[in-house]
Formats: structure tokens, C-alpha cells, sequence
């Protein structure tokens, strides 16, 4: 019987991963790039490392967030429609210190009304829905005109194990 080996995602070339990381992200069309911030410190254990639950609070707020979101964009039915919601991915950066995700968005494929309706919803709605959510929070959206140049901005700390183990792919909330 042969031994299958298990490698540690830490030792994972680097740079294959950033490659195959722009390379999946470049190939899409985002309509946004966003950035939700909390502006608070996270709470740390007597070790000094950020604490699952807070990890898992963090994700809570940007999973209510993406919910609220989709639910401007679609109406009350927006948990049954996954092929016109949007697709999102997050990254968190820093979850020690200053915890905030940055995110791509991409509206659903219509006609460029319908996009741009959700694209002016969007932009009206984020900042009132997030700080709805997290008082002391900022939310940066802009639209997306170079594809490579916000990957890499997204993507800059996903080799970072925390980094990488915090990543939210795009359909993590629609899930059940």
C-alpha cells in the first residue's frame, strides 16, 4: 500500500499560490472593490493570538453585511435566487491589529440597466448598511477599472497563513 504524503498549507511554494491566486482572480470581471473596517483592535488570548470566536464575529458581520447587500439588490427573495446574487470574495488583513476585509464584487450577468441599478444601489447602500452593523466601521467602495492591479492589492497578504485561512470565497454565504 503506498503512503500518501500530507503537506502543511505553510509549506506551500509562496509564489505558486500568489500566482494561482491572480491568475483565478484576473479572470473575472469585478464591478467593485470594497473595504469593510472595523476600527477596533481585536481581542487577543494571554498568547497574543486573535481568538477563533472573534475571527468568527468578524465573518458573522461581513456574512450579515452580504446578506443585507443582496437583499437591497433582489428584493425579500434574495436567499432563493443564488444565480442572480452577487459574487464576492473577501480577504481579512491584519486581524491582530487594525481587522478589516477587502473585497471584490461582481453583480450578477443582465443587461447593463440592471447592472448599473445595482451597481448605484450598492454604492448608496454599503456605507449605511455596514456602519448599521459595526458603529465604529469605514467602508471605502470603488469601481473596478484595472483587474491585475486590485488582485494584487487583494491579494497582497493571502500567502500569510492567517491571511489565507481567513479568506472567504465567493459562495461561503450561500450556503445553507
Amino acid at each position: 500500500m503506498t503512503r500518501l504524503e500530507y503537506f502543511r498549507p505553510a509549506l506551500i511554494n509562496a509564489a505558486a499560490t500568489k500566482d494561482a491566486w491572480l491568475r483565478w482572480t484576473i479572470e473575472r470581471q469585478w464591478d467593485r472593490y470594497i473595504t469593510l473596517s472595523f476600527n477596533e483592535p481585536a481581542k487577543l488570548n494571554r498568547l497574543g493570538d486573535v481568538t477563533e470566536s472573534e475571527i468568527a464575529s468578524r465573518r458573522d458581520k461581513l456574512k450579515e453585511w452580504d446578506g443585507r447587500m443582496n437583499r437591497c439588490l433582489l428584493g425579500r427573495n434574495w436567499a432563493k435566487l443564488h444565480d442572480y446574487r452577487m459574487f464576492n470574495m473577501y480577504t481579512m488583513e491584519k486581524p491582530r491589529t487594525n481587522p478589516h476585509f477587502h473585497g471584490l464584487v461582481h453583480f450578477f450577468n443582465v443587461d447593463e440597466a440592471e447592472r448599473e441599478r445595482q451597481a448605484k444601489i450598492f454604492d448608496d447602500r454599503a456605507e449605511d448598511i455596514w456602519k448599521y452593523l459595526v458603529a465604529s466601521g469605514d467602508v471605502d467602495v470603488k469601481p473596478v477599472f484595472n483587474e491585475l492591479g486590485v488582485a494584487n492589492y487583494v491579494g497582497k497578504s493571502i500567502t500569510d497563513s492567517l491571511n489565507f485561512e481567513n479568506w472567504v470565497p465567493p459562495d461561503e454565504f450561500w450556503r445553507p
